[in-house]
């Protein structure tokens, strides 16, 4: 049996029948050609606690061993000594390479690419429950994810466009959409899903985004709308019958093409990213957890650069200091329209939010009420 050494400092001991375990590099390049795993349930006699052994290519694994501490310790150092990390490249509509993709991913070939992977949320939790014991809204993951997506793409403003008539706009303000879910509210009947939509997110504290989402969210379930524009497409979707919505939706598709029009309905629709959760149905599911996923948005009324999409955390390995550490995990999905950044932008995007999330008191104040993008000062 390999023993498995904890981090000093690991910030949780795994619940009864959870894993730890090495992974070794050799194990991730042929995984796929195994898919058979046995696993036996025994008794630890000394723990009393269920032990699965799973054997895979001549290694074992037992359960860990590491001792009992604070749920959700910040991990040490935290990264308020490093440098700020670089922001994105300033916006060139007229690059070559800009011009070549806007032409091969013209409609109806899509351009978005998926990337997702997981992210430490130590620190994240710590700092809310450190808000959670002071006076003000409360602040949930959401509201702090969207306050680090909006820095983020604040500081990555190529990633913030939008593409108008094969064109790329530039857009100052982040706008963030969040789908609400009406099933179990008075509003059930009437639509499933609602759509809550915060303006200018990098200018807002935590307090303030936590109070405008409420506000969305609480008028979305009574049955209302949040927003003008989509007030006026639930109407025609509850009066007129498909085929007359399809083609009403579709001349005005159309005529939003023309920058004039285009850009009064921006200001009433100011939409430049979306926030949703795509895995909250295996919450609390023992033995299933969200892996990642992929989406293509479709092209209409508004265009959207970038679609964040998150599950709920749950304990997973990371391999830090050279060791196996349990840590509070949250799956995260990025997908990005690819006329607007490449591949190794998407990347320097997601190390960005991943920066803010291991000091969120950095960017946010010890009390959540810091606002601007810019890092909180004394």
């Amino acid at each position: 049996m390999a023993s498995v050494i904890a981090e000093p400092g690991a910030p949780r001991t795994p619940r009864s029948g959870e894993m730890c375990f090495f992974k070794p590099r050799a194990f991730w390049g042929v995984a796929a050609l195994d898919r058979i795993w046995l696993s036996v349930d025994a008794v630890n006699m000394g723990t009393s606690q269920r032990a699965r052994v799973y054997p895979f290519w001549g290694r074992w694994v037992e359960p860990c061993a590491l001792p009992r501490q604070s749920r959700y310790a910040p991990r040490t150092p935290i990264v308020s000594s490093q440098p700020i990390p670089p922001s994105g490249r300033p916006i060139n509509p007229h690059s070559i390479i800009r011009k070549v993709l806007m032409w091969w991913f013209r409609s109806p070939d899509v351009a978005y690419v998926s990337v997702n992977g997981q992210m430490d949320m130590t620190n994240a939790l710590a700092y809310l429950e450190r808000l959670a014991a002071q006076p003000g809204p409360k602040v949930s993951v959401q509201h702090l994810l969207a306050g680090v997506i909006s820095r983020t793409l604040h500081h990555h403003p190529a990633a913030n466009a939008r593409i108008l008539n094969h064109r790329i706009v530039p857009v100052a303000d982040v706008g963030v959409a969040m789908p609400v879910n009406l099933l179990g509210h008075a509003a059930e009947s009437a639509s499933e899903l609602g759509m809550a939509l915060v303006e200018t997110v990098q200018k807002r504290s935590l307090r303030q985004i936590s109070e405008a989402t409420r506000g969305a969210v609480k008028v979305e379930r009574e049955g209302k709308s949040s927003n003008s524009v989509l007030a006026a497409i639930k109407g025609l979707a509850k009066r007129m019958p498909q085929p007359v919505l399809n083609r009403a939706l579709d001349a005005i598709d159309q005529r939003l093409q023309n920058p004039l029009l285009a850009t009064p309905f921006y200001r009433a629709l100011p939409v430049t990213t979306g926030l949703t959760n795509p895995g909250a149905a295996l919450a609390n599911l023992p033995g299933a957890r969200f892996m990642g996923g992929a989406f293509t948005l479709p092209q209409k009324l508004v265009h959207i650069g970038t679609l964040w999409g998150i599950a709920p955390i749950s304990d997973d390995v990371f391999a830090i200091g050279g060791k196996a550490v349990v840590r509070p995990a949250l799956p995260v999905l990025l997908i990005f329209d690819h006329r607007l950044i490449d591949g190794v932008a998407a990347g320097r995007i997601l190390q960005y939010a991943y920066y803010i999330l291991q000091d969120p008191e950095r960017w946010f104040g010890p009390d959540g009420t810091h606002e601007g993008p810019e890092p909180y000062r004394p």
